[in-house]
């Protein structure tokens, strides 16, 4: 891995926790509101993102 991979664990690490929020949050039959919407949508836009240029 070229660069500071740390950056890039830490957002696996991150991106695997709201993962498993979610999992919990239908499990209990709760759905996603539009704000909890936006955040996992704009987290997933920056790691793919910088996914692409690692």
């Amino acid at each position: 891995m070229k660069g500071n991979h740390a950056y890039f664990v830490m957002l696996s690490v991150l991106g695997i926790m709201v993962g498993l929020f979610l999992v919990f949050m239908g499990v209990n039959g709760t759905g996603l509101n539009p704000m909890l919407t936006l955040i996992v949508g704009i987290f997933m836009t920056i790691k793919e993102i910088l996914d692409v240029f690692h």
